[in-house]
């Protein structure tokens, strides 16, 4: 399916590897600390209690952050089987997160039949912006929002390509990681 995608469009491929490239090595690479101390994710913070403390449930989380265990209990999951530290387990969901963002975000362009400048400037836009992947390479404990974010994509794709499947899925997955996919789902049922 990417092979397809970027099929004779190495030039496109290449400015994606290096924007990648540049953004890991001009973004902060803060500790689980640090995203704390000085980023002031606290909010980071209750969700990575979360997934320390899976298969158990972790006792005094704010009550909102308690309604969004789901995705942070999987990662606490992840990382308990795999033996890999819990943090550096967010970082790598992140990051792999981050890649299928832009991936979806790039097959959403190319199916609406835009240049491969235009397609370029787009996807430096999303991965260039501070708020984004620089944000969630240093806090990859917010990585709840980051998959908020490939849901939209997912509806906006099912949605441009007629495709109910996806729609369905990006409305599931935006339920798991906020409350706001509530707003998605009553959107689409008034505007049908």
């Amino acid at each position: 399916m990417i092979s397809s995608m970027f099929k004779k469009d190495y030039i496109l491929v290449f400015y994606i590897i290096l924007f990648f490239i540049f953004l890991f090595i001009t973004t902060p690479n803060f500790s689980i600390d640090q995203t704390i101390q000085e980023a002031n994710a606290v909010d980071g913070y209750q969700y990575f209690l979360i997934s320390r403390n899976a298969p158990f449930f972790a006792q005094d989380i704010q009550y909102i952050k308690g309604e969004r265990f789901i995705l942070p209990y999987l990662i606490g999951l992840i990382s308990k089987s795999t033996g890999l530290d819990l943090f550096l387990t967010y970082k790598i969901s992140s990051v792999i997160a981050f890649l299928y963002l832009t991936f979806l975000f790039t097959r959403i362009l190319k199916n609406i039949d835009l240049n491969r400048n235009t397609i370029i400037i787009s996807v430096s836009l999303i991965m260039f912006n501070p708020y984004l992947f620089r944000y969630f390479l240093s806090i990859p404990t917010m990585i709840g929002d980051l998959i908020f974010m490939i849901s939209s994509l997912l509806i906006l794709e099912g949605l441009l390509k007629k495709e109910k499947p996806k729609i369905f899925y990006g409305f599931i997955i935006s339920l798991i990681s906020r409350q706001n996919g509530i707003i998605f789902f009553i959107s689409f049922l008034i505007s049908k």
